[in-house]
């Protein structure tokens, strides 16, 4: 609870007074008494204000400026009744006006101990949540870090295959069986840092390209087919086929152009790589 009006009026009362007597015009020296002794209670009271919030002291504070107050405007209007007490009031009030700075001065520091513990707090509750969205970063990047050592562990697996089947001019099932289990991430996933998940997407529409022409080169008979063993695909063992190539005048064509889609693909997934290795590096949990 504050009394600001009464602080306003005191002070431009003051304000009028220095005037006056800045013009030559005396100020009875029990009406100054008497102004030192009214801004002790507003000191007081902000004093008060700033050690505790207990309404019943704001309140005792208030009612004794009021009261000092009130003093002050008798000497005002009547400054002749306080000539007897001239001396006295003198002495009070160079004590009040050496108080009311002193109060001034300890309020003023006791509000920047406060305010610098406020601030000191805040910067805790900052450096709690920065640690906090630190861990949460350090968390995402090393789940990707696992994410893309599976995914890799699974191309690697593939392109031995490629070397095998390639190699005898046949082509093989097993992108396709990988590109079908990429469908769990349409909708996110597996990587969260968004140039990451822009290659991972180049990477998985390159992917589609190439799946589609080994699918159509492949020789739909049944006697051509050969077993090429299995691998774990996401905790999962699949098994891959390799077929012959089909009749055609454009097979080799195709084949050539399957072969480079999967060829950019790999790259894209290289920079994929290449990058999260790096974040991890940089910030993941080890």
């Amino acid at each position: 609870m504050q009394s600001p009006y009464f602080a306003i009026a005191i002070g431009v009362i003051c304000f009028i007074l220095s005037i006056l007597r800045g013009i030559g015009i005396i100020i009875p020296s029990q009406v100054i008494a008497l102004f030192s002794i009214s801004a002790v209670a507003f000191t007081v009271q902000d004093f008060v204000n700033q050690i505790t919030s207990k309404e019943k002291y704001q309140k005792m504070a208030i009612i004794t400026s009021i009261f000092l107050f009130g003093l002050l405007l008798l000497g005002l209007i009547f400054p002749n009744y306080f000539t007897t007490y001239k001396d006295q009031l003198s002495i009070i009030g160079d004590i009040a006006t050496i108080f009311s700075l002193g109060l001034v001065l300890l309020t003023v520091g006791l509000r920047d101990i406060s305010q610098y513990k406020k601030i000191k707090d805040n910067k805790k509750v900052e450096n709690k949540l920065n640690n906090f969205s630190l861990d949460i970063v350090k968390e995402m990047v090393t789940q990707e870090y696992h994410s893309m050592l599976k995914i890799n562990d699974i191309i690697e697996r593939l392109k031995m295959i490629d070397h095998e089947v390639f190699g005898r001019g046949r082509v093989h099932n097993g992108w396709s069986i990988f590109f079908d289990t990429l469908e769990m991430f349409r909708y996110g996933g597996p990587l969260y840092d968004g140039k990451n998940e822009e290659l991972f997407k180049q990477f998985i529409i390159l992917l589609d390209g190439a799946t589609n022409i080994f699918v159509n080169l492949s020789d739909p008979n049944p006697r051509t087919m050969r077993d090429e063993g299995a691998i774990n695909i996401w905790d999962e063992d699949y098994e891959i086929s390799s077929y012959s190539i089909g009749v055609g005048t454009t097979v080799q064509e195709d084949l050539k152009n399957g072969i480079n889609y999967l060829k950019e693909a790999l790259e894209k997934w290289e920079m994929v790589k290449g990058n999260t290795i790096k974040q991890f590096e940089k910030v993941g949990k080890r």
